[in-house]
């Protein structure tokens, strides 16, 4: 691989859901990414990105110190080129979530995630498709408007087994200020001059892989890297109902396919260990541009 720096990939929505001190549950959310025009690395040819990801999630209190939330996750990832000579390519993603929250004592809680997930071109699906990732978190609340979060996931990617260790904290410094972390894959600092608008900055940072099928692409796989930076703005159209727009730039954004055969022992943190990074990727890069993205969310009161 030409870069060795660090990507992560955001922690499953149905996780942040559950440890944000907020007054709000989401029990849905749709969003759509566009990011036109990037140059390649192939002649004149110019890429198009586009992603739409949509997410389901359901709240089983079973006492006051246990739950459940069973959720759905949803993607859909299409790299669309100019030139006819270059392959087009349609990546999806569906993830059935099952999270175990436990809270042990006032300030203590933890919570296991287990998530079988589908990731491929959806073209000829088989067991070589699924794969099974997990997470285990644990909370410390110091006060009721702080607290420290620690992350560990696990993913069984297509070119190898990736473990993430992510540390963070959920700060709502006043009333109308917020800043929430997951570090290094997520920061959300946002400033809420009254109670429907809502304006922030957010950086984020994943990767994962897709298996491609056998007729089309050889039976290989993509791997798919993107960190981005941008601004937002949210508005409540009613209580329940939640409106953000974005606009901003990616960061060290890639999508690389390779053989089958080409896997790492391990992966920590972005960090490959192994020596399949020898082998030279089957498609051809293209450059960090500017995005846009809408979201939708459908929340209640906690």
């Amino acid at each position: 691989m030409k870069k060795h720096k660090l990507y992560l990939i955001a922690i499953l929505t149905l996780v942040s859901i559950s440890v944000k001190s907020q007054e709000y549950f989401e029990l849905a959310s749709f969003q759509y990414l566009y990011s036109p025009n990037n140059k390649s690395d192939f002649l004149d040819n110019k890429t198009d990105y586009s992603n739409f990801k949509g997410s389901l999630n359901l709240p089983i209190v079973i006492n006051d110190n246990n739950t459940l939330i069973l959720g759905f996750f949803g993607q859909a990832a299409k790299l669309k080129n100019s030139s006819p000579v270059l392959t087009n390519y349609n990546m999806y993603n569906t993830t059935l979530n099952l999270t175990w929250f436990k809270k042990v004592s006032g300030k203590n809680s933890f919570f296991l995630t287990f998530a079988p997930q589908i990731a491929s071109d959806f073209i000829d699906i088989t067991n070589k498709d699924f794969r099974f990732n997990s997470c285990f978190g644990y909370i410390n609340t110091r006060n009721e408007n702080f607290k420290m979060l620690y992350f560990l996931q696990y993913q069984h990617e297509f070119n190898g087994p990736t473990f993430f260790p992510l540390v963070g904290f959920d700060w709502k410094i006043n009333e109308k200020f917020k800043l929430n972390t997951l570090l290094p894959a997520i920061l959300d600092f946002k400033y809420l001059p009254t109670q429907k608008i809502g304006l922030g900055f957010y950086a984020d940072a994943d990767i994962t892989t897709y298996r491609l099928s056998e007729t089309n692409n050889n039976n290989s796989y993509m791997e798919a890297s993107r960190a981005g930076i941008s601004i937002y703005t949210e508005y409540a159209v009613i209580e329940s109902i939640v409106l953000r727009l974005s606009g901003g730039y990616s960061i060290n954004r890639y999508f690389r396919e390779y053989e089958q055969n080409v896997k790492y022992k391990f992966i920590i943190s972005g960090t490959k260990f192994g020596n399949a990074y020898i082998f030279p990727p089957l498609s051809n890069d293209f450059d960090n541009g500017l995005f846009v993205e809408v979201k939708l969310i459908y929340r209640i009161k906690k």
